[in-house]
C-alpha cells in the first residue's frame, strides 16, 4: 500500500491534477476520476488500483480528445491513431478508441474515400486521388471500390483541364506535349493526356 502525500491541479489542463504517492509523482488523473473514486490526501491505496483508474481515466480523456478532433471534418483511421499516439496515449488506450468509435460508427473510411473522391474527382485524375487516399492508410479494397462507384469516366474533366490549360498557349507540338505531362501530373492515365491533346487538337 502507498499514500497519497498530494493531489495538484496541472497547469495546462484545469481538468486533470497530478497524484503524488508517499511524496513522488504517480499519475495523472481527470477531475472526474478523483471525485468517483472518492480520491483524496493521506488515502491508503494500491498502486494496482491507482494503475486500473488511470487507464479508465486515460481511455475516457483519450475518447473525448477523438471525439473534438473528428468534429469538424472527417478523419480516417490512421489519421485519428496518429493524432492520439501525438498526445502520448498507449497502444492500449489508442485501440480502445478505435473500437469504440466504429461501434459508434464515428469513423468509417469506406465512407471518407467517397466523400473525398466525390470532392477531388473533377480537378485530379484516379490516381492521384488512390495515392492520397492509399497514403492516409485507407485499405486498397476500399479505395478502389469507392473509385469505381464514383468515377465512370473523366473525360469531361480531363477536355476542361485541356482547354483551361491552353487558354491564351499557342497550339504548337511544344506546347501539346507539356499539356501531356501537366495532365499526367494531375493523376490521369496515359489514356487520358492522350484524349486532352487530341481535344485540343480538334482530332
Amino acid at each position: 500500500m502507498a499514500v497519497i502525500t498530494d493531489i495538484t491541479p496541472q497547469k495546462r489542463d484545469k481538468n486533470r491534477v497530478n497524484i503524488y504517492l508517499d511524496g513522488v509523482f504517480y499519475c495523472g488523473l481527470s477531475l472526474e476520476t478523483v471525485y468517483n473514486y472518492h480520491l483524496k490526501k493521506d488515502m491508503d491505496v494500491s498502486e494496482k488500483f491507482l494503475s486500473e483508474i488511470e487507464l479508465q481515466s486515460e481511455k475516457h480523456n483519450a475518447l473525448d480528445k477523438a471525439m473534438t478532433y473528428i468534429s469538424k471534418t472527417m478523419k480516417t483511421k490512421k489519421q485519428i491513431k496518429e493524432y492520439l499516439f501525438s498526445k502520448g496515449y498507449t497502444t492500449c488506450v489508442v485501440n480502445y478508441c478505435i473500437d469504440k468509435m466504429t461501434e459508434y460508427n464515428m469513423i468509417d473510411d469506406y465512407e471518407y474515400c467517397l466523400q473525398y473522391v466525390r470532392a477531388h474527382k473533377k480537378r485530379q485524375g484516379a490516381m492521384l486521388i488512390e495515392r492520397d487516399l492509399r497514403l492516409k492508410g485507407i485499405d486498397f479494397n476500399l479505395v478502389s471500390k469507392a473509385i469505381d462507384t464514383e468515377i465512370k469516366s473523366q473525360n469531361d474533366v480531363v477536355k476542361n483541364i485541356a482547354f483551361k490549360y491552353m487558354k491564351n498557349r499557342e497550339i504548337s507540338q511544344e506546347n501539346l506535349a507539356k499539356l501531356y505531362k501537366y495532365v499526367l501530373s494531375k493523376g490521369f492515365s496515359y489514356e487520358d493526356a492522350s484524349y486532352a491533346v487530341s481535344c485540343v487538337k480538334g482530332d
